[in-house]
This record gives C-alpha cells, sequence and structure tokens, in this order.
C-alpha cells in the first residue's frame, strides 16, 4: 500500500474536558455578533484543510463526493484557490496525489501489505520531463499507533519524525530546495506523539497529551534542533503535557498542562519563549477548552475557536451535557498571552467540531488573512469527514 501525503504544517490536539478556569467563557455573550459571510462547497469534493501561503488562500482535499465515507486509497487529490474577498473558489487542480501538485518534493510512505513495517522516500516533480523522480528510503519504522509518521514543513525544510525507525527515535531533514537529506537527528528520551511546530530558528517539539517521555525528566519536555544542526536540545521543561504550540518569527507559544496534587485538578498555562535558546518572556493562566487547536502568528495574533459553557455553570461542568453549542472566537495576545472572546458565532455556523465535546477548531480548519478568519465547516451531518462550507469572519 502506498499513502502520498501534502506537506501541510499542523498544530497538534489534545482531548479532553475543560479546564476549571473555562467558566470564565460563560460571561455575556459579546454583541454585535461578527460580520459573516458563508459559500457552501462543492459536494463534488471532499475538501479537507485550507491553508495560507503569503497572502493566498487554498483549501484542498480528494476528489471524491463529501459524503463518501470511505474514500479509495487511489482517490485523486484536487485543491482550489480561494478569492478572499468574494469568497468564490478558482483554479481547481484535480491530478493523481502521488504528483505532489505544485509542493516539491514531497514524502512518499509505502508499507507491506498486512505487516506494520513502512518506510518513507522522497519524491520531487521533474518540470523538465514532468516526471515523478523518487528517491531512496530515508526512513524505516514500524507503524503502529503510537508511531505514525509526523511532518511539518517550515524554514526551508521538511521535517519527518518517528519513534520507532531502525535507528530509535528520530528527526529527519529534507531540504525543500534540493529534496536531499540535510540531517537525521537522533531525540532522546524516548519521545512519541509530539507536537511539532517550526520557525526562523528550526523546529520545536512537545509532548501531545497522548504522548510520552522518559520518566526521569522534572517535567514535560520541549525540545530544540537549531537551523543546521544535528542535535536536539531540551530547552524547557515543565507541566505534563503541551496541548497546542505555535512558532512564527523568532517566537514560540506553548500550552503546558499540569495536574495538581492531591485531586488532580488541571490547569492550563501558555508560555512564550523568544528565540533559539527559547529565552522565557511570560507564562500566565489559560482559560481555554484543551480541545482547541490555535492559528496565527505574531503580526496577526494568535486565535481560535472554541465551544462554550452557560452563564452559572461550575468549573467542573460536563460540557457534553451543559454546553451552549454557541462557538466563540477568542483572542490570545502574542505579547502577554491574555485571552478574550471576541465574537460569538450563530447557533449552527459552525456544526461540526464544535458539538460541545470539546474538540473545538480541528487542524487545518481555519487560517487568519487580513484580519479575518476564514473557516471551513459542515453543517450538511452527512458525516463524510469533509468539510461542505467556508465561513469568513471579519474579527
Amino acid at each position: 500500500m502506498v499513502l502520498v501525503a501534502a506537506v501541510l504544517g499542523v498544530i497538534g490536539i489534545g482531548v479532553g474536558a475543560l479546564d476549571a478556569g473555562v467558566a470564565a467563557l460563560a460571561g455575556p455573550l459579546p454583541t454585535p455578533r461578527p460580520r459573516l459571510s458563508s459559500v457552501n462547497l462543492p459536494v463534488r469534493y471532499s475538501f479537507l484543510a485550507i491553508s495560507r501561503t503569503g497572502s493566498s488562500l487554498r483549501i484542498s482535499g480528494l476528489d471524491v463526493p463529501s459524503a463518501d465515507t470511505n474514500p479509495s486509497p487511489s482517490a485523486r487529490c484536487v485543491s482550489a484557490a480561494v478569492d478572499r474577498a468574494t469568497l468564490r473558489l478558482s483554479g481547481f487542480e484535480v491530478s493523481s496525489c502521488r504528483e505532489g501538485g505544485s509542493k516539491s518534493p514531497f514524502f512518499v510512505v509505502e508499507s507491506a501489505t498486512y505487516t506494520n513495517h513502512a518506510t518513507a522516500r522522497i519524491a520531487h516533480l521533474d518540470k523538465r520531463t514532468s516526471r515523478i523522480i523518487l528517491g531512496p528510503v530515508v526512513m524505516t519504522w514500524s507503524d503502529a499507533s503510537d508511531t505514525h509518521l509526523q511532518v511539518i514543513v517550515g524554514d526551508g525544510s521538511l521535517w519527518l519524525f518517528d519513534a520507532a525507525t531502525t535507528r530509535g527515535s528520530e528527526v529527519v531533514r529534507v531540504s525543500e530546495r534540493t529534496g536531499k537529506v540535510d540531517n537525521t537527528i537522533p531525540i532522546p528520551g524516548g519521545l512519541d506523539r509530539p507536537i511539532l511546530a517550526t520557525d526562523a530558528d528550526g523546529l520545536w517539539m512537545g509532548v501531545a497529551t497522548n504522548g510520552g517521555y522518559a520518566p526521569d525528566l522534572a517535567g514535560s519536555p520541549i525540545y530544540h534542533i537549531a537551523v543546521g544542526s544535528n542535535v536536539a536540545t531540551i530547552v524547557f521543561t515543565g507541566g505534563h503535557a503541551t496541548f497546542w504550540m505555535v512558532a512564527s518569527g523568532h517566537t514560540l507559544w506553548d500550552d503546558v498542562a499540569t495536574i495538581s496534587t492531591p485531586g488532580g485538578q488541571l490547569t492550563q498555562t501558555i508560555w512564550r519563549f523568544d528565540g533559539p535558546k527559547a529565552r522565557r518572556v511570560f507564562h500566565t493562566r489559560t482559560v481555554l477548552p484543551f480541545g482547541v487547536s490555535v492559528v496565527g502568528d505574531k503580526a496577526e495574533g494568535l486565535w481560535t475557536v472554541a465551544s462554550q459553557l452557560p452563564r452559572g455553570v461550575g468549573p467542573n461542568a460536563d460540557t457534553g451535557t451543559n454546553c451552549t453549542r454557541q462557538p466563540v472566537v477568542v483572542a490570545i495576545n502574542p505579547d502577554t498571552g491574555r485571552q478574550r472572546v471576541v465574537a460569538t458565532l450563530p447557533p449552527g455556523s459552525a456544526g461540526r467540531g464544535f458539538d460541545c465535546q470539546s474538540q473545538d477548531l480541528g487542524v487545518g480548519q481555519g487560517v487568519i488573512a487580513g484580519g479575518n478568519l476564514y473557516l471551513l465547516d459542515d453543517v450538511t451531518g452527512a458525516g463524510g469527514g469533509a468539510y461542505t462550507k467556508l465561513l469568513r469572519i471579519q474579527l
């Protein structure tokens, strides 16, 4: 079996109940509602993500109907440009996922049938001959529930991580310019299921809520691999896990979870680190649900969408029964970490992912551009896993 994956920078998600501080999101609903525009996406395709390159937006997915709950592994890929002003789609591209579109290089995962033996190769499109050039194997691993390949692109590199390679836990760094392996970096400490982020200073790795790390560490670690380095350095230890990480320029923001004893109460703290040595700038308590992912950067600010509790509920309210079903847009100040609700979305405007189960904003579901949140959604209830609507929310 061959699986081809597009190169997308992603932010990991932790899933669970709300922390004790989320009652702050249960205050008076902001008014008026945000200026909101939306368009229905063609159900001919299964759109799965939205991304931003510079000022341009693009949505991508598979060339199968959005109601298809079990697309074939051989399904072709589709993408389209988004007009930021009108939300109209144009420039549809449908091609074999193996062609990688305009992204070069890209990675190809191959696994033997009925085994968990997997390999990764780097491929690129030869523009002179229009042929796919498939390079040698750059990583071999045992693929299981906690050892799936993780990939992110940034700072001119394609980064691949796995915890169960034939050489142990490691990162392979591939040059986006040449498609060749620049470094292979061993990762100490039994790290698995990390959350990845990149900026101008290199690769950052935190430990997700369902991940693990060496028991002799004082807390959940953050690793850093500097640009051009072949060494992973621990720059921070604390708490029990990372809920989300965002990196931009020379700054990293990390939502660190801590479980207190006795009682096991969960608290969250947003930390900001600057520069390759992760200089600590601030840390502040967060009132966000821990199912969210966060989008944005230092210039646009940090943003998320979260389910909220009704006014007057206690700090341990069950989000499965007490959620208002009116998601809110939350701004996180990149200079202080403080959070504030800036808009309440109309009921049903963001149905899938805001169902009171703390799953909230998903990876690839939203991007910030020009002071607007562009948000993918599915309100059809078809259950195919694809998005069928695109919203623009003026922040």
